[in-house]
């Protein structure tokens, strides 16, 4: 007989729901089963009627602390109901392909899992638990199902997202290595894989781990008005008057009252004047008896003052504003839709973009490659919408300083769709398209050789800013995020061969003269550089593609669309592959750097801990050189190609660029004019030669323009 894996079992209940609790239902006494906290004991069928059995039973336990605030305090499941339900409310969309011009995706896994992200709930409230859990808590789980056998794998698309109360979560941390979490259940625990849950939290600076809730910084607020809202509710259950005192004044009798007579008493006064539907009843004492008022009154203790206060004080924890709470009593039309915006804008769209981005670095970018990033699309929110006839005026003005259509469109997101002539630039003389009035461009003719397309009288400065916008600034950015990405797995998978490693360590310690390691029982220790080169290279060659094409295809516009860029190009294919075999130097410099100090670390005797401290600083000092590794590979890459690709056509001339600015080096200063082919004064074929000096070519954003030699 096979034994069932309780693991696996045991997680997909959490999935699911928790197990109820063995206490069944009697005829009298219904039951809820809810799906995040099992049976429990209500008066009614139905959910509401378990809230309102709940409510009733801690505002008679007394509590003097709040504890379940989302249901107990009107004015915290306001701000929050107003968070999560707008952010709710903004469609959720997947995105592919370039970002200035990205696809949407309406089909497949990821679509579908956003679609119907599991049984219970829909995509709405799969956002709106979320956030609810976000301001309560400070944090969210979702706990993913993912496929039998792939729990691991977090390159492979789950079943479904189960959003999960964070309280039942612990991290589970080795060595300062934070490894996984263990879900706590009762007595029952589940240890948990990084794949298997994404962690959604507010900075704590007081716990790495953990999220901190806006709310904890009002909870003294939150119990001052709970418990002023307890006293009113006291005060009219007793009288409308505050409590007193009943007095007897024996006189000259001298004796007492019996038991029996203070109970009478005290019922008799409560049966008559309790309750406020008994308010301000005539009371008539006698024998000796006196009624002593003990408490203060509400004008007294300014009870509407400081709930106000404490109204104000859970809403700016939360950052909204008295509009989106329906409270308008300071508020006209004007002052109501600038409240609105300011909602968005201050409080919304932030924490929309911190979803997006924990969603981006925790989840899409191990999914096919990262192609696919999500976005929550605001374009229809009307508070966010400025009124269209500005923007026609704005547009109009724009059109006559001389910006293309295709600009003004994307600059004021009119939302039209673009023109096959909207880069043209008008001027204002009868308003013709600028290239007539400069002289229409003479037409080829067979004989006309592509030579005579070079360059002539150009605007250089103009001809740079574009060129770094266009080719070098998208490029770099996305080669940065890709190393640093590279190097944060290269970085876990050294710490846990080093955790591994930890009795290896001990015994070669213990068998031999601490002073006698030798590099080569390290080695043993450090990551595959061959594995890691290929990783690497299959991480870069995307880039490089790009990169390459891109280049290309602008140098072919420059020169008249005259020759067609072939990336297949065997001279292209090589460059691109000492590009790559060039990239992973990367790898042995970070090997070196980390057999040094792990040797060092290794003859102080320090711990695993500790060794692998010394690891995280040679990785932060990788990362922290992603953007030179950028900048430097994407100009090589795309000026390299130029080069070539002036060369294959016949390009006889061309012109060193620079930015012009204090910033430019001394030998890139005034380089001229040479033939293709030859070395700038400065000893460089072009920029960014990859067999130049580094000081000549690290962090280089020159660009080398075809032209004549006389201009």
């Amino acid at each position: 007989m096979k034994k069932k894996n309780k693991k696996a079992s045991r997680i997909k209940s959490i999935i699911r729901y928790r197990k109820p609790r063995p206490d069944k239902p009697t005829p009298q006494q219904t039951a809820y089963v809810d799906p995040f906290y099992g049976t429990r004991k209500g008066i009614g069928t139905l959910p509401a009627d378990l809230s309102f059995f709940q409510s009733l039973r801690l505002r008679l336990e007394g509590s003097n602390e709040v504890t379940r605030p989302y249901e107990q305090h009107a004015w915290v499941r306001g701000c929050v109901n107003t968070i999560a339900n707008n952010i709710s409310g903004v469609p959720f969309k997947l995105f592919t392909g370039e970002t200035k011009n990205p696809s949407e995706v309406e089909t497949g896994e990821l679509y579908d899992l956003f679609q119907n992200p599991n049984p219970l709930m829909t995509k709405t409230q799969l956002w709106q638990a979320t956030m609810i859990y976000l301001e309560i808590k400070g944090e969210c789980i979702w706990l993913k199902d993912m496929p039998k056998g792939k729990e691991d794998n977090v390159a492979v698309v789950p079943l479904g997202i189960y959003p999960r109360d964070p309280v039942n979560f612990e991290p589970i941390v080795k060595n300062d290595v934070f490894v996984g979490w263990m879900y706590k259940d009762g007595k029952e625990e589940t240890p948990l894989m990084l794949a298997q849950v994404i962690q959604f939290k507010y900075f704590n600076p007081y716990n790495y781990y953990r999220g901190l809730s806006p709310l904890s910084a009002a909870m003294m607020g939150v119990n001052q008005d709970w418990n002023a809202a307890r006293y009113n509710l006291a005060f009219f259950e007793n009288s409308a008057d505050p409590g007193g005192i009943i007095t007897y004044d024996p006189g000259a009798n001298k004796e007492g009252l019996t038991d029996e007579q203070r109970t009478a008493i005290r019922e008799n006064w409560e049966n008559r004047h309790k309750g406020a539907s008994r308010a301000k009843r005539i009371a008539i004492l006698e024998g000796g008896l006196k009624y002593q008022q003990t408490e203060v009154s509400h004008v007294d203790m300014q009870f509407l003052d400081q709930r106000k206060w404490n109204r104000e004080e859970i809403m700016m924890v939360y950052g909204v504003n008295k509009f989106a709470m329906t409270i308008y009593e300071d508020l006209n039309f004007a002052t109501a839709n600038a409240a609105a915006k300011q909602l968005w804008i201050n409080t919304l769209i932030p924490k929309m973009n911190y979803l997006d981005d924990v969603l981006e670095s925790k989840f899409f970018k191990y999914i096919d490659n990262g192609k696919v990033w999500s976005e929550f699309d605001t374009s229809d929110i009307k508070a966010l919408q400025e009124d269209f006839n500005k923007k026609i005026e704005t547009a109009h003005k724009m059109w006559q300083m001389g910006f293309p259509p295709n600009a003004i469109n994307d600059r004021l997101e009119l939302g039209m769709p673009k023109l096959t002539w909207g880069d043209t630039v008008f001027v204002s003389i009868a308003q013709v398209p600028a290239e007539s009035l400069l002289g229409a461009t003479p037409t080829s003719t067979e004989e006309e050789s592509i030579k005579t397309k070079q360059n002539t009288a150009i605007d250089y400065d103009k001809f740079w800013v574009k060129y770094v916008a266009k080719i070098l600034d998208p490029n770099e950015k996305k080669f940065q995020n890709r190393m640093k990405w590279y190097f944060y797995k290269l970085r876990t998978d050294q710490l846990a061969r080093l955790a591994d490693a930890e009795k290896t360590i001990k015994a070669a310690v213990a068998e031999k003269s601490i002073h006698k390691v030798e590099a080569f029982e390290v080695d043993s220790i450090l990551f595959v550089e061959e594995e890691w080169d290929k990783k690497l290279k299959t991480a870069t060659r995307p880039l490089y593609e790009n990169i390459m094409i891109a280049s290309g295809e602008e140098l072919a516009n420059e020169l008249g669309g005259l020759f067609q860029f072939d990336l297949t190009d065997p001279a292209m294919l090589r460059f691109m592959n000492k590009r790559l075999s060039k990239i992973v130097g990367v790898n042995d410099t970070i090997r070196k750097q980390l057999r040094l100090t792990l040797m060092d670390g290794i003859v102080a005797k320090e711990t695993i801990g500790e060794l692998q401290n010394r690891v995280r600083t040679v990785f932060n000092f990788a990362s922290n050189r992603s953007l030179t590794i950028a900048r430097t590979e994407t100009a090589t890459a795309s000026s390299g190609t130029r080069f070539l690709a002036m060369k294959q056509e016949g390009i006889e001339f061309h012109r060193w660029v620079t930015a012009g600015d204090e910033h430019v080096r001394t030998l890139h200063r005034n380089q001229g004019i040479v033939r293709v082919g030859q070395k700038f004064p400065n000893g460089l074929l072009a920029p960014s030669d990859p067999n130049g000096s580094p000081s000549l070519v690290i962090n280089c954003r020159c660009i080398a323009v075809a032209t004549q030699k006389k201009e």
